[in-house]
């Protein structure tokens, strides 16, 4: 059966994934604009908050979320989702030490670079969850 959307209306994301996922646009939203302003700390902290969120949309597509014995860490849990999720998860657990170091002020010269580099990461992570449902193990 199809399914009709009004055009003036436009999309709604279901649940907490849809959610998360409009989080993560506003986070990743701000990230841009911080990094337009200069200010590469705070868009890396946004850029890693948007990843977070997206992340977060991923496991609660999937099994992992309604169990009650589970990793506190978003990314321990995306790497129990299956292959596409462990490979996130290893993706974005490299940022995490640069995020921590930052948040710190042990790393105050972040290269605008890096941040692009971050965001275009998450802008693919975004596109992997919107793309498909996640596969869960």
């Amino acid at each position: 059966m199809n399914t009709v959307i009004s055009a003036t209306t436009g999309y709604q994301r279901p649940g907490k994934a849809g959610q998360l996922l409009d989080q993560s646009a506003a986070l990743q939203r701000e990230a841009a604009a911080m990094l337009e302003r200069g200010d590469n700390t705070v868009a890396l902290e946004y850029a890693y908050r948007a990843a977070l969120r997206v992340a977060g949309a991923w496991v609660s597509q999937t099994p992992i979320a309604r169990r009650v014995r589970k990793p506190k860490g978003v990314w321990a849990q995306l790497e129990l989702t299956g292959n596409a999720g462990q490979a996130w998860a290893q993706e974005f657990q490299r940022w995490s030490t640069l995020r921590a170091r930052a948040s710190m002020g042990l790393e105050v010269d972040i290269d605008a670079a890096k941040v692009r580099a971050l965001m275009s990461l998450v802008g693919d992570f975004t596109q992997a969850i919107d793309g498909a449902a996640p596969m869960a193990a």
